[in-house]
Order: structure tokens, then C-alpha cells, then sequence
């Protein structure tokens, strides 16, 4: 027997990934100014002229807790998953530096942003919920993606104005989007390419977007080139040395939307004991060898529309190519930098990029104060403010070793 160990195996689709992951998440949702980066993606809000990118398949090794919120299993994922905090007083951000066990205070790392967020929260009268206060938090998920779009090097400059310089004088760079239309670095002949590679950060919602998109494509086969002609034969055991089966097609009385919803989490094998997502087998109606395609197989056209219920906007995804063939690397980017397109299909290092907040910078970003000092409760709207006093930073959520 195998026992009850947690486990997500490589046979895992993006859906059953991401299933395992947000139910293991704390719900958070954040508003305010977002982390900036060089090389951020961000779609276009222009519907009439959607943006065009191919997501990069990637491995980054994360931790989550297990169901039982007392252990870590570990898991590659394709996407980097980190956790923001929004400081809607002083108008800041950061990455949270908790850790992996960012929902638990006990055994959580020092944040002075979950530190905030948990002790600013009040109760709302009429629900009875807890509500956050001035300081966020919400769950990131990040994917190097290709935009085949046009972009500028321009100098970078610093709040003066002034360009940005390094010992020998020579200009630090960055890319920029063009406009298109009355584009200011079109007319002052900066450098374009046609297209560059960036991170692209996003929240659960849009994730689960792209995680249903990819469901979609999955029912879209590479070997013979066809479009829905995928169908799931069975899920069975991830033991390949047991596969049992949980459902067969054909032969279960369970709706298929919850077969699929069912299958995104990890299941118990009352054979062996196996603890993780079912495995999947298809069939193909065009060929005997199915192999489906995924959101890292094909061209994505995707733009943001406001939404009307939230602050916030909706992802999306108008519709899609096939590009089985590998990343396309146009030939200007060649002729400019052969390293560079030799490795334009390489994804970024995405932890060495979004790295957790030190917690001296959140100090200086976030004051020293704790929750109930006179600043914070200020923020909070607390008339009684300027009876609380002013604390030091005692790093009451989690440790600061």
C-alpha cells in the first residue's frame, strides 16, 4: 500500500494543477497599486485588436499545504505562484515573505504585510465576516509569455528625468510597448522589435480562465492536427502499476461537469493507496495516437474587458492558432542579438525575478507601526486612533528568524 501521502504526479493536466493549488489557497482579493517590474505583461483592454502571445512552458518547483493544513507537498508547476499585498494608505506594494505557509500564523515566516492584513482586519456588522482593512493580499500566478507585438529599447531614466547610466556611461535599457498609433518612440526612431518576451501576473480569475482554456484545448489533438476529436476514455489510479478506475465513460451516472470538477482534486485509490489526481486516458476520433494540445501549444488572441461587477477586469481569450511546430522567433531578432533568440523560447526566471520582500523594505514601505498604532488605525478609520499608541514592529505573524 502506498498510503495516504499527497502527491500530484507529471500526469497532472494544468486544470487538476491549478485545482489541487486554489483549493489549497486562502480566498484573498486586492485592490490598490500593483508591483511594477520591467518586462510585465499586461493585456489590452482594446477588443477591436487583441494581443497575440504564446504562453512558455515552464517547471518551478512549489510547495503548497496538504489538506490537513499541517504539511508541505511539493509539486512543479508551470506557473510561479507568490502572494501580493496592496497598502491602499501609503499607496505601495509588495511580495509577501511568509512563505508557504502564508494562511497559517503559527508557522508562517515574518511579513509585515500579513501582519497588517490579518490585524486591520474588523468585523462587519451586518454580516458578521471578517472584512480586510487598508492592507491586502491575493494570490499570484505568473507565466513567461512571448507577445508578438512590436516594442521600443528605450533608456531607462530615473525621477529626474535623467538617463539612467552604468560605470562605463553606457545607457541601461528597457523595452516598451508601442502605441501603433502616434506612438512618441515611432517618431523619435527608436530601435522596434517584433515581438519580446515577458512575465505575465495575474489572479485567480484570470488564471482559472486560462486553466478552462486549456481544458478546452485538451479536446484539440497535436498528432493528427484536429479540433475536438478528444474524448476522456477513463480516470483512473496515477499508480501506473494500479490504475483503478475511478470513472469510465459510458458507464458512470454521474454528470460529465462534475466527473471534470471531481478530477481536479487529488483521490484516495482504495486499492493501493495512491493519494493524488486521477490519471486520464482519451481517444481520438481522427487517429490512434491522441495526444492533446494545451494553452502551451498554440497562439492565444487575448484582451481585458472592465467588468461590470468588480473593480477589476475579466480575461478574455477571443480565440487561438495552432503552433505545434515550436516558438516562433522572427528573424529581426536573430539579425539584433543571436543569444537572444536563441533562447527566446527559454522561460524567465521567474523566482529570481518576483522574489519575497525583505523585511527592512517593508518596514521602510509600511512604517514601523503595527496594526493598532495611531498611522494604521488612522487608516483604518478608527476615530479612537490617537488613544492607541505607537508600536515597534514585533513581527507577530510568524517568525523573523
Amino acid at each position: 500500500m502506498a498510503g495516504r501521502t499527497p502527491y500530484v504526479g507529471a500526469h497532472a493536466s494544468l486544470s487538476q494543477m491549478g485545482g489541487v493549488q486554489h483549493r489549497a489557497q486562502t480566498k484573498e482579493k486586492a485592490t490598490g497599486p500593483r508591483p511594477v517590474w520591467v518586462d510585465q505583461f499586461q493585456p489590452t483592454k482594446n477588443h477591436l485588436r487583441p494581443d497575440i502571445v504564446r504562453i512558455l512552458n515552464a517547471s518551478y518547483p512549489t510547495e503548497i499545504p496538504d489538506e490537513t493544513g499541517e504539511n508541505l507537498i511539493k509539486v512543479n508547476l508551470p506557473w510561479y505562484s507568490w502572494i501580493e499585498h496592496r497598502d491602499n494608505y501609503h499607496q505601495r506594494s509588495s511580495v509577501c515573505s511568509a512563505g508557504p505557509w502564508a494562511g497559517n500564523k503559527k508557522k508562517a515566516a515574518a511579513c509585515r504585510g500579513c501582519e497588517l492584513y490579518f490585524g486591520l482586519m474588523k468585523r462587519d456588522p451586518i454580516t458578521g465576516k471578517m472584512k480586510p482593512g487598508a492592507m491586502s493580499k491575493r494570490n499570484m500566478y505568473s507565466f513567461s509569455v512571448i507577445h508578438y507585438h512590436p516594442y521600443h529599447r528605450v533608456e531607462q531614466v530615473d525621477e529626474d528625468g535623467v538617463i539612467k547610466r552604468n560605470n562605463q556611461g553606457e545607457p541601461y535599457w528597457k523595452w516598451v510597448r508601442c502605441e501603433i498609433d502616434n506612438c512618441r518612440y515611432c517618431a523619435e526612431g527608436k530601435l522596434v522589435l517584433p515581438a519580446h518576451k515577458l512575465h505575465w501576473d495575474m489572479g485567480v480569475s484570470h488564471h482559472t480562465t486560462l486553466l478552462e482554456k486549456d481544458e478546452m484545448l485538451r479536446r484539440c489533438c497535436k498528432n493528427c492536427r484536429s479540433r475536438n476529436s478528444i474524448t476522456w476514455e477513463a480516470f483512473v489510479c496515477a499508480n501506473e502499476e494500479c490504475e483503478h478506475p475511478f470513472f469510465r465513460h459510458g458507464e458512470t451516472k454521474i454528470k460529465e461537469e462534475d466527473v471534470f470538477d471531481a478530477v481536479k482534486g487529488r483521490m484516495l485509490c482504495p486499492v493501493c493507496g495512491t493519494f493524488d489526481v486521477p490519471r486520464q486516458y482519451s481517444k481520438c476520433t481522427k487517429c490512434n495516437n491522441p495526444e492533446p494540445a494545451t494553452i502551451f501549444d498554440v497562439l492565444l488572441h487575448v484582451h481585458r474587458k472592465v467588468s461590470e461587477n468588480t473593480n477589476g477586469t475579466e480575461l478574455k481569450i477571443d480565440e487561438w492558432e495552432e503552433a505545434y511546430d515550436g516558438v516562433y522567433v522572427p528573424s529581426e531578432i536573430a539579425v539584433f542579438d543571436a543569444e537572444m533568440a536563441k533562447n527566446f523560447h527559454v522561460p524567465l526566471d521567474l523566482p529570481k525575478l518576483i522574489r519575497p520582500t525583505d523585511i527592512q523594505t517593508q518596514n521602510r514601505l509600511f512604517g514601523a507601526g503595527g496594526p493598532n498604532s495611531q498611522e494604521w488605525q488612522a487608516a483604518s478609520g478608527d476615530q479612537s486612533a490617537e488613544a492607541q499608541p505607537v508600536r515597534q514592529p514585533a513581527y507577530e505573524y510568524g517568525s523573523s528568524k
